[in-house]
């Protein structure tokens, strides 16, 4: 999930006169589009229902796939790994395989970013780099997510950046292979 946030100086008195930020989101609104990975919807099968996804494919709405190596589009019964946020969640099948959403942003603005990763069943340790570019392609920031040890879901991963230009873009790239991603 990817939110604006706003700083708002208060005045607060602690030993003195000092002037602390206070931070606040703006918009309630996730700015990504399909971050919970739902569209396109897969039918429910007996075993759950996985769909392959290739470097170039344009079956993911609102993401880019590139890289080397394919991502399922899960949608898992019951007895396996639930997605984390909805019905379905995205399974990294091979290293460097990359998903990226490009968004509009506001120069110097503040943005808050949340995401989980999770584990199925590849043996750990399992690893999912998080980067925020620029609209010329310089990286603004980026975060190394681990997988849990046990088959689950990690606690929120967050971070923030501040935009650099008027579009910036996400990009999820798979360090170990069998990783997987939710609640964008």
């Amino acid at each position: 999930m990817l939110f604006a946030t706003q700083i708002k100086w208060t005045a607060l008195a602690l030993s003195g006169a000092l002037f602390l930020p206070m931070v606040e989101r703006v918009n309630a609104e996730n700015i990504l589009h399909n971050g919970s990975f739902e569209s396109p919807s897969l039918p429910l099968g007996i075993y759950g229902n996985f769909t392959f996804l290739f470097s170039g494919s344009t079956n993911l709405s609102d993401w880019t796939i590139g890289g080397t190596g394919s991502l399922y589009l899960g949608y898992p019964s019951k007895s396996q790994l639930t997605a984390y946020s909805g019905q379905q969640f995205v399974d990294f099948n091979g290293k460097n395989i990359t998903l990226a959403q490009s968004f509009s942003t506001t120069v110097g603005e503040l943005y808050d970013v949340s995401f989980v990763v999770g584990r199925y069943q590849s043996a750990p340790p399992l690893q999912l780099t998080a980067v925020i570019l620029s609209g010329t392609g310089g990286v603004i920031t980026n975060v190394l997510a681990n997988a849990p040890i046990n088959p689950g879901w990690s606690e929120p991963i967050t971070f923030r950046f501040v935009a650099t230009t008027p579009v910036c873009t996400i990009q999820f790239t798979n360090a170990s292979g069998g990783i997987d991603v939710d609640l964008v």
